[in-house]
């Protein structure tokens, strides 16, 4: 669990069965007005050099990162929630909207660079699968 992570945890805790977070953008919901996209598994990798922050995935990129990919790692597993909004954005391919929308509310909690969240969106659909949506399960969507 990276630092933001660990953060939104602490401030908005889910409740299992009665609230879990939308892996896009944070909000909190009941379990049934989430659905689930599902993604095989993935290491971002992130590496600084000077001011720039760089960003791939360990299993296709991270060697041809600065310092051959000897940054923080943060893993994903599994499938991703979506809240309606999101899944409405993602379904039109709306990404800033989707960047935008995490942006408004995880800044409310913890400083965050818009590169993290386009790179884990960027990653995410990379490694999803061809769909389709499902129905939010916790079991699919389980995190290292």
């Amino acid at each position: 669990m990276n630092e933001l992570q660990r953060q939104i945890e602490e401030d908005y805790p889910t409740v299992p069965g009665v609230l879990q977070r939308c892996d896009f953008c944070t909000t909190l919901k009941p379990p049934e007005r989430l659905h689930a996209w599902p993604c095989g598994d993935f290491v971002m990798v992130t590496v600084t050099a000077g001011d720039t922050l760089y960003l791939g995935c360990e299993c296709h990129a991270a060697a041809e990162l600065p310092g051959g990919g000897q940054g923080s790692r943060q893993g994903y597993r599994g499938a991703w929630a979506a809240c309606a909004s999101c899944r409405r954005d993602i379904d039109a391919n709306r990404w800033g909207d989707v960047t935008a929308r995490s942006l408004r509310n995880v800044l409310t909690r913890t400083p965050v660079d818009r590169t993290i969240l386009e790179g884990m969106h960027a990653m995410f659909r990379f490694h999803r699968s061809d769909g389709p949506w499902q129905p939010y399960s916790s079991e699919a969507r389980e995190r290292p």
